[in-house]
């Protein structure tokens, strides 16, 4: 950004934390030189430190040791940090990801009988052309991943004989301002 613009930091004082992506688990020593090198030439940087993921992810909750688990697109990883130590011997990899979930998700929803009624409802039919319903749930399920994340899902308990398996969400705290939307 600073080439493009043809700008070269003269007095900058602020450190710099470099995270880089979890793949690969180490980052090869010449791409690390690189880093270094547009850190301290181009940018001028006083400071650079380099922080694996899985620490990055830790230290952000407070915490020096836990399992960190990140699901991807595709993939998703488990990686165990003891003690500010990442142990990159027991991180564990699997063909399972975001995307898996989607496709799961709108199984179920296609199977819904109570959602399938509402749907018709909705739609004013008796009974579903070729697609339609497909499309509609397809609809559906992608606002859930969209917009439907974070604290504002409450996940209800599972009904088992044992403690409860599922954590709800905490409901934010409401603040009195004044929303048009909602007038």
């Amino acid at each position: 950004m600073y080439s493009l613009l043809g700008i070269k930091p003269t007095n900058n004082t602020y450190p710099l934390l470099l995270i880089p992506p979890a793949a690969p688990a180490t980052l090869p020593l010449d791409d690390q030189a690189l880093y270094c090198q547009m850190a301290f030439e181009s940018l001028n940087v006083p400071q650079l430190s380099m922080l694996p993921t899985p620490l990055a992810t830790l230290f952000g909750l407070n915490s020096t040791t836990g399992v960190v688990l990140h699901i991807g697109r595709t993939t998703s990883e488990a990686i165990v940090v003891t003690d500010s130590i990442v142990r990159w011997e027991t991180a564990t990899s699997i063909e399972l990801g975001e995307a898996d979930c989607e496709v799961w998700l709108e199984g179920l929803l296609l199977k819904d009988e109570a959602l399938d009624k509402e749907l018709k409802a909705a739609a004013e039919v008796e009974s579903w052309a070729p697609g339609q319903k497909e499309k509609l749930v397809k609809e559906i399920r992608e606002f859930i991943f969209a917009e439907c994340t974070g604290e504002d899902i409450e996940v209800p308990e599972a009904k088992t004989g044992q403690k409860s398996v599922v954590v709800v969400a905490s409901k934010p705290q409401e603040e009195e301002t004044f929303d048009v939307a909602k007038k």
